[in-house]
């Protein structure tokens, strides 16, 4: 029996007909003729992967699985599982698009929605196997899309035949949101005692010594819940007024790491070593977590 198979494409609309390309050729692997049923659905999901369930720094993910005799079709995203489940929706008759799902049902011997671990969902189908081909068509890449592996590797690029280092991965994603505030506790000639505003940036750092498939530290998307408190709980208020402390970059830095590991941390992979606010164009605070 064939082995489950996966790709990830970049959130471009181009990404659409390369899953579809993708799944014609694994499906031809594996001496399949498929009646167009597996393309059309993964056609519509991928476009509402796209469109309703990634951002621009996050992709999808299509996998393919022999499955009780027939195949199970996965597109992976990072969309908010807090947000509902899509469900099949009758369009407009003279609507352009919102018929994805209605098409998937339509098709699919069944399908469903899971949600994705640490984030996001799984729109999966599964379609009986198509009728074996006596002979499978070439494997190779269509025209459009070059080789997934190419036949001949330099043995120089091969990861598995070179000793790789020692050490460990670490990422970054910044965050932004807009506040006003004062610091209370000066003295009333300081600036910084009167009402001002800043343009905070916050960057948080994340780090592992070995990757969660498919060679992630962390899937920025499994972050969106800090975005949500950042948007939510600090966006466009007053620091002094929501928070209990005296809102320096330093503390609000330490407050949000310790936010981050109360609430985000328990569910991913990386583990948060800094989180660095900056306020102004030539200054920030870092707070470095212990480990």
């Amino acid at each position: 029996m064939p082995e489950a198979t996966q790709r990830f494409f970049d959130h471009q609309p181009e990404s659409v007909r390369a899953a579809r390309d993708f799944t014609t050729r694994t499906l031809a692997s594996w001496g399949l003729d498929d009646t167009g049923d597996i393309r059309l659905v993964v056609s519509e999901l991928a476009t509402n992967a796209l469109a309703h369930g990634s951002d621009d720094e996050h992709g999808f993910l299509v996998r393919l699985e022999p499955s009780d005799g027939g195949i199970r079709l996965e597109v992976h995203d990072s969309r908010d599982p807090h947000e509902p489940p899509p469900v099949p929706a009758v369009p407009e008759p003279a609507a352009e698009t919102g018929r994805g799902l209605v098409i998937v049902d339509a098709l699919a011997a069944r399908w469903g929605v899971a949600r994705r671990r640490p984030f996001g969902k799984v729109v999966w189908s599964y379609f009986p196997a198509g009728r074996r081909v006596s002979t499978p068509p070439p494997q190779g890449p269509s025209p459009s899309l070059p080789p997934l592996i190419p036949r001949e590797k330099d043995p120089s690029m091969d990861h598995h035949r070179t000793h790789a280092p020692h050490g460990t991965f670490t990422i970054g994603k910044t965050f932004v949101f807009e506040t006003g505030h004062r610091l209370p506790g000066l003295p009333p000639e300081h600036k910084c005692s009167r009402q001002h505003g800043h343009g905070y940036e916050v960057e948080v750092i994340l780090t592992a010594a070995e990757l969660e498939e498919p060679g992630f530290v962390t899937d920025f998307g499994a972050l969106a819940p800090f975005k949500k408190f950042l948007d939510t709980e600090l966006d466009h208020h007053n620091l002094h007024e929501v928070l209990d402390f005296e809102p320096t970059s330093e503390r609000l830095a330490r407050f949000l790491a310790d936010w981050f590991i109360e609430h985000v941390q328990p569910g991913i992979h990386g583990r948060l070593v800094a989180v660095q606010v900056r306020g102004a164009a030539r200054s920030w605070a870092r707070f470095e977590v212990a480990s």
